[in-house]
C-alpha cells in the first residue's frame, strides 16, 4: 500500500469519525471538539494537495492565461463533503436546499469552459445533485416549511437554557425561516404577531452564542435565486462540447478514421431526447453537418461537429433560428442531450479506442 493509498484511508477514517460526532450532537463538548477541529487540520492539508496536483495537471501553473478554477475546486470539495449525505438522510430544509442549488449551478457555470476532464466529472455529479435537490423541491411544500420551523423553535423551549446541539437546531431552523421569507416576500403576511416575536428572540440570541455555532452562512439578496433562463443553460451546455471537441483529436496524432459514420450517428442519436425541441434541433444540426459521408478522420470529425455546437452558444443565434424550441424548463433540455463525458465516450467507440 503506498502513501497516498494509506493518506487516503486516514481522511476517510477522519470524516467518518466526525460524521459520527455530529450524529450524536458531540460536536461542542470535550475531547470531541478538541479532536474534531484537529482532523479539521488533516482535511485541509488533503484537500490543498489535492487541488495542487489537479491544478498542474490541467496546466495552470504553467500555461499562462489558462483560468485559474482552483477556488472552484475548493468550493467543489466543499459541497461533496456536505450535499449527497444531506440528499442521502432526506434532507428537505429550504434553506440547505437553495445554498446547495444556487452554488452548484454556479460552479457548473464555472467548470463549462475547463479542458480538464477531472473538471467534467465534477460538472456530472453537480449536475446529479442538482437534479435531485430540484426534485426535492418541486415536492416540498413552502408553507408546510415555513409552518413546521416555527413549530420547531416553539418545541425548543427556553432559548437560555439550549445545548450545543439544541442551540445549532435553533440556528438551523431561523436560518430556513429567513431563506424562506426571502424567496416568498408573501409569507410576511402570514406571520402572525406570535411568531414574528418568537422569531426575533431566536435572532437575538443567536447573536449572542456565535461562538458555540458552527456559523452557517447568512442570507442575503443573492440568496434570492432566478431561476436560469433555458437559453443560458444550452449555452454553458453546449459551450462544455465544444471545449471537448476543440481539443478531442489532439490526443491522436495519427488522426485515425471513422469508419462506422453511420454507428456513430445512431449512437449520437441515442444520447438526444428527440421529443425536447431545442435537443433535436441541436442533434439536427450535428447530423446535417456529418452529411452523407459514410467515414471520415476524427479531425474533420470534431472541426464539423464544434462549428454545429458553436450556433448553440451564441445567445442572439438561438433566439433568432431557434426561439420556438425554447418550450420546455432547463432540467428537462439539460436531461435531453449529452454531457461532455456521454460525447467523448461516443468519439472514443467511434475511433476503437476502447
Amino acid at each position: 500500500m503506498n502513501f497516498h493509498t494509506q493518506f487516503d484511508a486516514l481522511v476517510l477514517s477522519c470524516k467518518q469519525y466526525q460524521k459520527e460526532v455530529d450524529d450524536k450532537g458531540l460536536h461542542f463538548s470535550e475531547p470531541y471538539q478538541s479532536i474534531y477541529l484537529a482532523i479539521n487540520k488533516v482535511l485541509i492539508i488533503h484537500t490543498d494537495e489535492k487541488l495542487n496536483l489537479e491544478a498542474m495537471a490541467a496546466g495552470e501553473q504553467t500555461a499562462p492565461g489558462f483560468a485559474n478554477l482552483t477556488p472552484a475546486r475548493r468550493q467543489y470539495y466543499e459541497l461533496e463533503a456536505e450535499v449527497p449525505s444531506f440528499l442521502a438522510n432526506g434532507g428537505t430544509a429550504y434553506y440547505h436546499l437553495q445554498r446547495y442549488k444556487i452554488a452548484c449551478t454556479h460552479l457548473v457555470k464555472t467548470f463549462s469552459h475547463s479542458t480538464y476532464k477531472e473538471d467534467w466529472k465534477k460538472m456530472r455529479k453537480l449536475s446529479s445533485w442538482l437534479a435531485a435537490i430540484y426534485n426535492e423541491q418541486q415536492h416540498s411544500s413552502t408553507n408546510e416549511s415555513f409552518e413546521s420551523s416555527f413549530d420547531h423553535l416553539k418545541d425548543i423551549g427556553d432559548f437560555r437554557n439550549l445545548g450545543p446541539k439544541e442551540l445549532q437546531e435553533l440556528e438551523e431552523e431561523v436560518r430556513n425561516i429567513q431563506a424562506l421569507l426571502i424567496d416568498n416576500p408573501d409569507l410576511l403576511a402570514e406571520l402572525s404577531a406570535d411568531n414574528s416575536q418568537l422569531l426575533q428572540e431566536a435572532v437575538s440570541h443567536l447573536e449572542t452564542q456565535e461562538e458555540l455555532l458552527k456559523g452557517l452562512p447568512e442570507l442575503d439578496d443573492s440568496f434570492h435565486f432566478d431561476e436560469p433562463p433555458l437559453i443560458e443553460v444550452v449555452v454553458y451546455r453546449c459551450t462544455q462540447l465544444t471545449v471537448l471537441l476543440d481539443h478531442f483529436h489532439e490526443r491522436y496524432p495519427d488522426n485515425p478514421i471513422v469508419k462506422e459514420l453511420s454507428a456513430f450517428k445512431q449512437s449520437l442519436r441515442d444520447a438526444f431526447d428527440l421529443h425536447v425541441d431545442i435537443c433535436e434541433a441541436i442533434y439536427n444540426l450535428m447530423v446535417d453537418a456529418m452529411g452523407s459521408k459514410q467515414s471520415m478522420r476524427i479531425r474533420e470529425l470534431c472541426t464539423i461537429l464544434f462549428q454545429a455546437v458553436s450556433r448553440f452558444t451564441d445567445e442572439d443565434t438561438i433566439l433568432r433560428s431557434y426561439s420556438t424550441t425554447l418550450n420546455v424548463s432547463h432540467i428537462v433540455a439539460t436531461k435531453g442531450m449529452p454531457d461532455t463525458l456521454d460525447l467523448e465516450m461516443l468519439l472514443i467507440l467511434a475511433i476503437g479506442d476502447f
